[in-house]
């Protein structure tokens, strides 16, 4: 166990990069832990992610990517954290910011927040909610680099840490059901989805903002979602149909991602559904790109071959979901087993 994290907490070390959940996992081997009474199931939160660092009784957060301190957007959550008696030294906590919306997160609202100045910030809270912090995870605590713990040891000093006797900052919710009834919750309530832990991994972190391996994924922590979803590079646009509702605007995104191995660039398609009628004005713009959107798809297709040796992988019925501002390019990578898929196709 490291005493001391090789980053800076004072500001955020702009090299940091916080874990994410693998996209996705089989149902059979969230049973098999389960049967072996090591799944973890908690609620996964459509929001804007956030490092919320306590160093010396002062509270700061810090976007994912660059590390943008956005503390002046949010002073209700940073008073609410400085009340929290965390141990002597630095502490650093994964959180979400989110705000509900009559039972949904409402990821649009948080995102204008976190985007916005300070004071556009304050009257958007004033007048439509104020956002709330959902922690999830700890990476350091009082200077100790405690990410080697187990995910169940991580887990029990967020919910001592951070107590239900907080207003806004809140820990992220554990739902204690089988996983075919958390499933079912999730779809009920209409929630983004799971993250799913195995009790008995732990968790990982970056320090190298521009290696092909970030941001990390460990082994034993997954997502959980109705429908899949990835973040993906919009590299370009096309103009809707001539004639059409759209020819005016942006009809399609072209999308890609990087392999993570060769480091190609992978051509992934199109989208072309879920946008607003000012989201294709504002896409309508050359120099809106190269830029990370998220997407939701029922699956994807096997590598086939396109012009000028090129293989693309498309997806099936893909719809957008939003941009990614809190994401750089560098992290859209293709899934670990279509890489392989992609790296033996283009041997053949």
């Amino acid at each position: 166990m490291r005493e001391t994290p090789p980053f800076a907490l004072n500001p955020l070390d702009t090299t940091f990069v916080p874990p994410k959940p693998k996209n996705s996992v089989e149902d059979e081997r969230v049973l098999a832990l389960e049967a072996d009474g090591r799944a973890i199931y908690t609620r996964k939160y459509d929001g804007y992610y956030v490092s919320a660092v306590v160093t010396g009784g002062r509270a700061r957060l810090y976007t994912r990517g660059i590390a943008r301190d956005i503390t002046a957007n949010f002073p209700h959550l940073v008073e609410e954290l400085e009340g929290i008696r965390f141990p002597r030294g630095g502490s650093l906590f994964c959180a979400e910011l989110v705000i509900d919306d009559r039972g949904s997160d409402n990821r649009e609202l948080v995102s204008r927040i976190v985007l916005a100045r300070p004071d556009a910030a304050a009257i958007l809270q004033l007048e439509q909610g104020f956002a709330g912090l959902r922690v999830f995870n700890t990476l350091i605590l009082g200077n100790e680099d405690v990410a080697p713990k187990t995910n169940a040891e991580r887990l029990a000093i967020v919910r001592e840490m951070i107590t239900y006797r907080a207003n806004k900052v809140l820990p992220a919710e554990v739902i204690k059901l089988p996983f075919a009834e958390a499933q079912k919750l999730v779809r009920k309530n209409k929630w983004e989805g799971l993250v799913i832990y195995d009790a008995s991994k732990p968790t990982a972190y970056g320090i190298d903002a521009e290696g092909p391996d970030n941001p990390p994924r460990p082994n034993g922590c997954w997502k959980w979602k109705p429908t899949s979803e990835d973040d993906f590079i919009a590299i370009g646009w096309e103009k809707g149909s001539n004639g059409g509702k759209h020819e005016n605007r942006m009809g399609k995104l072209q999308l890609a991602q990087i392999h993570p191995v060769t480091c190609a660039q992978i051509p992934c398609g199109e989208v072309g559904t879920g946008f607003s009628d000012k989201e294709r004005d504002i896409f309508a713009n050359d120099r809106m790109y190269p830029c990370v959107v998220q997407v939701e798809y029922e699956r994807r297709f096997a590598p086939r071959a396109m012009s000028r040796g090129r293989v693309q992988t498309a997806l099936c019925n893909p719809r957008f979901v939003r941009i990614r501002d809190d994401k750089p390019a560098r992290h859209c990578l293709l899934p670990p087993e279509l890489a392989a898929a992609v790296q033996s196709f283009t041997k053949k």
